[in-house]
């Protein structure tokens, strides 16, 4: 059982790099399953941002692969 784990991603509008804003949370999201006392499994991003920042997630997340995770 994985108690922890609800860590947020705030996400503004104004952020410098939204590609690597988008890179970061999908890693802080996917990380060891998931199953870090800090994974970023909640993410809260500024409406007007909202579509493409999940687009470049969606983008971010393709390159990773499930596997043993000591892989």
């Amino acid at each position: 059982l994985e108690a922890g784990g609800k860590s947020p991603n705030i996400v503004f509008a104004d952020a410098p790099d939204l590609k690597k804003a988008a890179a970061e949370a999908a890693s802080a999201i996917a990380f060891n399953q998931g199953e870090v006392c800090t994974a970023g499994s909640r993410l809260l991003v500024e409406n007007s941002i909202r579509a493409e920042f999940v687009r470049l997630i969606c983008e971010a997340l393709k390159t990773w692969r499930p596997g043993h995770p000591l892989d």
